[in-house]
């Protein structure tokens, strides 16, 4: 069964492992754990998945060694 963790104040749950898990993370749980999360308000049903988000196809360039991030003025003045 789907749910949408809604609240997290430690790692194990009404003896559910949620070490590792994060508020309004999206998961499948047995039907009898789900059950017992949202029963006791840590977690409510969802019915749908939402679509996965695209990953952008460009290609990330790291940074050069002592490059500060600022634009420098190159030329005369």
């Amino acid at each position: 069964m789907l749910v949408r963790l809604t609240r997290k104040l430690a790692e194990y749950l009404d003896g559910v492992d949620l070490s590792y898990r994060s508020v309004n993370e999206i998961f499948d749980l047995p039907s009898r754990e789900a059950e017992l999360l949202i029963a006791e308000g840590w977690a409510t049903h969802v019915t749908e998945r939402p679509p996965k988000r695209r990953r952008s196809t460009a290609k990330r360039v790291p940074p050069e060694a002592g490059d500060t991030g600022r634009s420098v003025r190159v030329g005369s003045e």
